[in-house]
């Protein structure tokens, strides 16, 4: 029996705890062991390296989400995403919190058996930052829930964008807002091409509702452009038809281990404006418009380009959704489960 450390199972739901439930759903000899109440990331951990160890007794630890009990008389695999709590924007923002990760991760990378990554750019700046022998450590890539994640029925995305007051065609931004996801140069670079595209098309911004004052962290936070909603945290059964919806996703992070949006977002048929940097084009490959995060001038020329080249969006909608079916939970979760026999 593999014992899934479910500490982020407790929180809202992004790329991680996507990836650990549909992982640890599809492997019948795991059982998840999470908080019994929500736990935020401080209590989240403490409970970590006290109790978890505790209730796994011998049995080999799968910790999911970038940190594992650092005391354990059981096996430890851990799945460490990407190095942006060590350094980027997001480190910046959160010095106490990346002052306790670089503490923290060289001791955990010393106890654990091996290590799990997401992609082969995060594998190698792994390896490369803490001189992690290669045969510790694999990536496998994410995968899409394709019977969720597809081209939506007419008929549910109407009643979907009616719900929401939402006109279909929209430029849609989904994330945290935290400082390497870029939604700043997103909103910078759509106040600039506004007036230059079509006045029925609105940027929509998804996330929970303190997403927009944290882009612009540490500065005084503008209106919002012209023709640009926030939306709030949508359900996340409801975020397929979210991004059918769309006209154009947008995606100009500054660093990812992975970058799950863009590939679900190419699953439901919608067009991707996405980074050139880190794991980004290792996932879209040439299914997507890539540019520069840091050039907002080129962001916004991309989004002008896509947005009114119909025979553009129509080559990148066959082209994601061929792309995105290359990528499925099953075999990430083969990968995996075969990965952990071998400590367990």
């Amino acid at each position: 029996m593999i014992v899934c450390n479910g500490r982020c199972l407790s929180q809202a739901t992004t790329g991680i705890q996507r990836y650990t439930g549909e992982i640890a759903r599809r492997i019948p000899d795991m059982a998840v062991i999470g908080p019994a109440r929500p736990a935020g990331q401080a209590r989240g951990i403490l409970w970590e390296q006290t109790v978890l160890p505790l209730r796994a007794r011998d049995r080999l630890i799968w910790s999911p989400s970038n940190t594992a009990p650092l005391i354990a008389r059981a096996p430890l695999v851990v799945t460490l995403h990407d190095l942006a709590m060590l350094e980027g924007p997001d480190a910046d923002a959160a010095p106490g919190w990346t002052r306790f990760y670089r503490w923290f991760i060289p001791r955990m990378l010393k106890r654990v058996d091996a290590v799990l990554t997401v992609s082969e750019y995060s594998r190698r700046a792994i390896i490369e930052r803490f001189d992690l022998a290669p045969d510790r450590i694999l990536a496998t890539p994410l995968g899409v829930d394709h019977d969720r994640f597809r081209p939506a029925e007419p008929e549910a995305l109407d009643r979907f964008c009616t719900a929401h007051t939402l006109t279909p065609g929209y430029v849609l931004s989904v994330g945290s807002g935290s400082a390497r996801k870029n939604l700043r140069g997103l909103i910078e670079a759509w106040a600039a091409i506004a007036p230059r595209i079509d006045d029925r098309i609105e940027l929509v911004i998804a996330g929970d509702a303190a997403a927009y004052g944290r882009a612009f962290d540490g500065s005084e936070i503008p209106p919002l452009p012209p023709r640009s909603r926030l939306v709030g945290r949508i359900e996340d059964a409801e975020l397929p038809l979210l991004m059918a919806g769309a006209g154009v996703f947008a995606f100009p992070s500054f660093a990812e281990g992975f970058g799950l949006p863009p590939l679900e977002a190419m699953a439901c048929g919608t067009p991707a404006i996405v980074s050139d940097v880190t794991s980004l084009p290792e996932v879209v490959g040439d299914a997507a418009l890539l540019v520069d995060p840091h050039d907002t001038s080129a962001l916004g020329d991309a989004l002008v380009r896509l947005l009114s080249d119909s025979e553009l969006r129509a080559h990148l909608r066959a082209a994601g959704l061929e792309r995105a079916r290359r990528f499925d939970w099953d075999e990430t979760a083969r990968l995996t489960h075969a990965f952990l026999k071998r400590f367990a």
